[in-house]
């Protein structure tokens, strides 16, 4: 079968920049996959086809295949070429634009399989990329100074998804989204937060606030 490489979906891109943070990175170092689902919200058996999809692209390697889903991984060294170069992109504007022309086109090639049937894909981007600037950079390592005196430790990355912050990021006004309110099961039925949570995250943020005007 012909390994892609190409194209991944934002999951796999998800787990494939995890892999990478917690490998150090390195290849041939075996990771518990468990843990991106529990810190994710994922079923395991949702992270094993995540990481079947990556293992048959030639990125990772199962370790240890166990009784229970989903098994442990650890990065190929095209994996970790790939991961790196994910890393790469996102900091880079041109890299973001390209990558939206790439989804504009695919949209527009789109054709029904069956002639019975018509396909009209209409609409346009209705938010602008939100890319990590260096001022969003700052930003977050201010956060994260501010959460460290509190006793956290705190990780930033990017996802999937898009807000109202894209408009300020867009408009070069350092944005991070969020760091609102901590819990689980987004947009599920068991979708809660914590108050233990609402605590931490409003001492952070009167933390940001009174370094922010400091500065």
């Amino acid at each position: 079968m012909t390994r892609h490489t190409a194209s991944l979906c934002r999951h796999e891109v998800r787990l494939l920049l995890w892999l990478h943070e917690q490998c150090g990175p390195q290849t041939d170092v075996p990771v518990p996959a468990a843990e991106f689902g529990r810190q994710k919200n994922m079923p395991g058996l949702g992270v094993a086809a995540l990481i079947e999809a990556l293992q048959e692209r030639g990125l990772v390697r199962i370790q240890e295949d166990g009784e229970r889903p989903p098994p442990d991984a650890e990065l190929t060294a095209a994996g970790l070429a790939r991961a790196e170069q994910l890393v790469a992109d996102l900091g880079n504007p041109d890299a973001v634009r390209r990558y939206r022309q790439r989804v504009t086109r695919a949209l527009a090639d789109l054709r029904p399989t069956d002639p019975r049937t018509h396909l009209e894909v209409t609409g346009d981007w209705n938010r602008p990329v939100f890319e990590r600037t260096e001022q969003v950079a700052e930003l977050a390592q201010l956060v994260k100074g501010c959460a460290r005196i509190l006793g956290h430790d705190l990780t930033d990355a990017s996802v999937g998804g898009a807000s109202d912050g894209n408009f300020l990021a867009a408009a070069g006004i350092p944005v991070l989204d969020g760091i609102g309110a901590v819990g689980s099961g987004a947009h599920a039925r068991s979708e809660h937060t914590t108050v233990s949570g609402m605590v931490e995250r409003a001492a952070l943020a009167a933390s940001v606030l009174g370094a922010s005007a400091g500065r």
